[in-house]
């Protein structure tokens, strides 16, 4: 193609630079990148995927299915674009991908952000219909919202030049409502339960922080609608014929669009057709002064408006006739047409080949939401009156009016013009040419997986007949675009290939969503640093200061280690743990999730909720305590402490605080809504502290010398008030995840930092260290204490947790009918046991897999390891593992086969240290 001197609706006093594979080049605003190519010459856009072919573009709009390339701008990257709905910028740089792209590995500056938007009436589609839908809409005072693809609203009216007056109009009138939004370079992407949709914009260009030219930044809406209008136009056919694909084959309406538009036009232009709409593209190259070579249709003589045009203007018109097949040059592209007449073939040279095998909508969309297909003559033939600007416009008025009823609206009665519709010939049933030589393995039915008519027919050599399964077999539509193009085709051929109806056969679905969602659109700004909050206690500061490593806990910054000069992660831990076990340590447990439930039915709703019993809990003790879900499986664990006769203090574990709360209150507003419980969230209200070891009792006299804390005054599990540090009103609870003698104090959040301070100064004649959550899970782990999510699974019961004990028998609670499922009564399932490895050194790794027998994989896993560490204490490897019928197996020997040797490990009793508790009881 080349660039007209003058037309088109590109703006030639703004010329825009841009670069192609490293190549310096120019275009204008109003360019798409797809047009601007063409304009300086260059037609092969990459190869295909399978089989390597040149590929040029084929379409104008969102059925593109050769042209896509890799945006390189300001160093932000973006794969598999689609070149003709990219619309030109300063500084735009691409490279040739066609169906093949890349994906950034390092943050590139793009700008992703999402809106919220809600709406009477969403049209989505800004053509002939949408306009006047919109119109409707806008006129009965609704809110209306309009989203279309392209960057320029009109659709068909922009491509063949008709009402524009209309349509400048009706954008004026749309403008000023002030109830209505016109989104341009927006696709509706996914249709949602409850009239929702999720539309992708691009907005423009930003430039990066050196200046140069970035991806335009990209929106994502969240749209909810009363009512949703789909006019989403029709999409024109290719029909499939041997070599169709070579650069210089498009489709018809679309180098009419490209010469409209972008005033681009072929040197020498041929037109294969099979309705009276093809001729347009004829009559439209003759007018701007292109030499048109002919028009080929298939269909017998006849009396249209548009032929008997053509003839008047002596444009060449072969009726009956065919193209068999396409000559190209040394790169591949068009250069000749082989054209079977009646009389025999002929080659016609040309640069550009036109092609329409007639219109059918665009429902993509509507597949979507299993929306049912519409039979007789869209599928058996060319929907001709899908073109018709006049049935386009009263479609839109149709379905605006049904829109607004729906939606509780009075529709109004608006002025629209009536399009005068041409007398034309009736469309003709043409999908395929056979291959002249018969080698259909070059005759393309689907350009982005170079998907042939030679494997439809191997689909059903191989006896395969439903369209889903053709699909799969050939991967045809199964591309970045969907087969938008090939669909149709593809159902008419397996039709023709089994001796069925098209109509019979169907064609394929659509999957959300229509058009490629980048990850980081879907993200918006909740990338990098924002990716997700981070959330630091009130003792953060003082961590940093002594050193600590930290990890990102349920969205909380914890410190993983302190580590000294010199000292590996391992030398801090074993340090902190000797400090732990034989002489006093400090950790910051604020991120335990603390909630407060009160209430006249707060024992009531306690004892539904936990599988152990809560009312023979005194005020002023405390209980360890665990609740399921439905299907019986561990929701979480925590502490349940009664600090009223209906006051209760729960913790939850740092990760499920959240969703141990949503569960809560999720019972409460959907079962039982008339119950009196109130549940607040105390998690950022309180900073706790946990003094651990031998001589925390030590430590926390210094603190707290008016309060008794002898083993008979303040034993295992009580729960007391009192001042601690000078802050009054402490809740002081004895507690402990580390199998120690320990005090949990909290305060109010605030005064954590103090609370941390005067612990570590009154502890230094005791050696007191701080410790963090590697140290932690060593402690843990040693005394057999589970994590759950770590070392439970979906499915672990409180029975496979070695928890049988603290459940109920004489109570109903959540989950406790699941617990009769045979399911769950099977001795075969996973149970928590410990383990110790035979190389007492040798800590494996955990997730490794447990077996029985090594052999030649695949080995029969009996279980997988779920915590792993070496044990100051205990001097040693050791860990615990979920065991298929574990807790029968204690003795019993399994291995795990690493990657580089097998590790024996006998299988033990999960409380590896202090099994009858004397040192927490102390």
């Amino acid at each position: 193609m080349r660039r007209l001197s003058h037309g088109g609706r590109i703006r030639r006093d703004r010329p825009l630079r841009f670069s192609w594979d490293g190549r310096g080049l120019s275009g204008f605003e109003g360019d798409t990148l797809a047009s601007a190519l063409l304009g300086v010459g260059i037609d092969v856009m990459g190869k295909s995927a399978s089989f390597g072919r040149p590929r040029g573009i084929t379409s104008a709009g969102i059925e593109e299915a050769s042209g896509f390339a890799q945006i390189l701008s300001g160093g932000a990257s973006e794969p598999l674009v689609r070149m003709t709905s990219v619309a030109l910028y300063e500084g735009l740089a691409a490279e040739s991908r066609s169906v093949k792209g890349v994906l950034a590995t390092e943050e590139d500056g793009g700008q992703f952000d999402k809106r919220y938007a809600h709406c009477d009436v969403l049209v989505i589609g800004a053509g002939p219909a949408g306009i006047a839908a919109a119109l409707v809409a806008s006129a009965a005072n609704a809110r209306v919202l309009v989203v279309d693809s392209d960057d320029e609203v009109g659709g068909a009216l922009i491509r063949d030049g008709e009402l524009l007056d209309f349509r400048d109009r009706s954008l004026a009138t749309l403008n000023e409502a002030p109830e209505t939004r016109i989104l341009t370079s927006a696709t509706a992407a996914i249709l949602l339960d409850q009239n929702g949709a999720l539309i992708s914009q691009r907005i423009g260009c930003r430039l990066s922080p050196s200046g140069r030219a970035g991806l335009p930044e990209q929106r994502l809406w969240h749209v909810r609608a009363k009512a949703i209008v789909l006019v989403t136009g029709a999409l024109e056919r290719p029909i499939v014929f041997q070599d169709n694909d070579r650069p210089g084959i498009m489709l018809a309406s679309a180098a009419r669009t490209y010469l409209r538009r972008f005033a681009l036009a072929p040197n020498r232009g041929l037109v294969f057709t099979t309705t009276d709409d093809g001729y347009r593209t004829a009559l439209e190259w003759q007018a701007a002064g292109v030499e048109v070579a002919g028009v080929i249709d298939p269909r017998p003589p006849g009396r249209g408006e548009l032929p008997q045009r053509a003839k008047s203007l002596r444009i060449r018109v072969l009726r009956e006739s065919v193209v068999e097949t396409t000559l190209g040059d040394a790169e591949g592209r068009l250069r000749a047409v082989r054209v079977r007449t009646t009389s025999g073939t002929e080659d016609v040279e040309c640069d550009l080949l036109a092609v329409s095998g007639g219109f059918e909508p665009f429902l993509d969309l509507h597949l979507q939401r299993r929306g049912p297909v519409p039979s007789g003559q869209w599928i058996a033939g060319a929907a001709n009156g899908a073109t018709s600007l006049g049935g386009a416009l009263a479609d839109g008025v149709r379905a605006a009016r049904e829109a607004l009823a729906a939606a509780g609206f009075k529709p109004p009665v608006v002025a629209i013009p009536s399009a005068v519709d041409v007398e034309e010939d009736p469309p003709f049933d043409l999908w395929r040419v056979h291959a002249p030589d018969g080698d259909e393995s070059r005759s393309f039915v689907d350009f982005f997986r170079d998907g042939t008519v030679q494997g439809i027919e191997r689909a059903v050599d191989a006896g395969i007949r439903h369209i889903e399964h053709v699909k799969r077999y050939t991967v045809i539509g199964t591309g970045v675009e969907q087969g938008r193009s090939a669909r149709t085709n593809t159902s008419a051929l397996t039709a023709s290939l089994t001796g069925s109806l098209p109509s019979s056969v169907g064609i394929s679905g659509s999957r959300p969503p229509i058009d490629p969602l980048p990850f980081r659109l879907l993200a918006g700004r909740a990338a990098g640093e924002r990716f997700e909050p981070v959330r630091t206690t009130a003792i953060h500061e003082a961590h940093v200061a002594l050193g600590a490593v930290f990890e990102p806990s349920g969205q909380w910054l914890r410190p993983n280690h302190y580590p000294r000069p010199g000292e590996s992660m391992e030398d801090a831990v074993r340090r902190e743990c000797r400090a732990a076990r034989t002489a006093v340590a400090i950790i910051d447990v604020s991120t335990l999730g603390k909630i407060d439930v009160r209430g006249p039915d707060a024992l009531w709703f306690l004892e539904k909720l936990y599988a152990n019993s809560i009312g023979s809990l005194p005020v002023g003790k405390a209980r360890y305590s665990v609740m399921c879900r439905l299907d019986g499986s561990i929701l979480d664990d925590g502490i349940v402490m009664r600090t009223g006769e209906e006051r209760f203090f729960i913790t939850a574990s740092t990760s499920h605080a959240a969703a141990v709360v949503d569960w809560m209150e999720e019972w409460l507003q959907t079962e039982w809504p008339s119950r009196r419980v109130f549940v607040t969230s105390l998690t950022e209200q309180l900073s706790t502290v946990a003094i651990v070891g031998p001589r925390a009792r030590d430590v926390l006299k210094t603190l707290s010398p008016d309060l008794d804390l002898s083993k008979s005054a303040f034993p295992f599990l009580a729960v007391k008030q009192g001042t601690v540090a000078g802050i009054p009103d402490a809740q002081i609870a004895r507690v402990s995840f580390s199998g120690e003698l320990a005090f949990e104090v909290s305060v109010p959040w605030e005064l954590g930092a103090v609370l941390w301070s005067s612990v570590s100064s009154a502890g230094e004649p005791f050696g007191i260290m701080p410790y963090g959550l590697e140290s932690l899970q060593v402690l843990r782990s040693e005394k057999g204490y589970v994590i759950v999510g770590q070392d439970t699974e979906g499915t672990t019961t409180p029975d496979d947790a070695g928890l049988s004990w603290l459940v109920a028998k004489n109570k109903d609670f959540i989950g406790k009918r699941s617990f009769q499922m045979s399911a769950l009564l099977s001795p075969n399932r996973p149970q928590l046991v410990g383990f110790l490895p035979e190389q007492r050194g040798f800590v494996l790794p955990e997730g490794a897999g447990l077996v029985s027998k090594v052999e030649a994989p695949p080995m029969e896993i009996e279980g997988h390891v779920t915590t792993s560490h070496w044990s100051e204490a205990l001097g040693r490897s050791f860990g615990l593992a979920m065991v298929k019928g574990g807790r029968a197996r204690h003795g019993e020997k399994l291995s795990a086969p690493l990657e580089d040797r097998v590790v024996a490990v006998t299988l033990v009793d999960p409380v590896h240290y202090d099994r009858k508790a004397e040192r927490r009881d102390g």
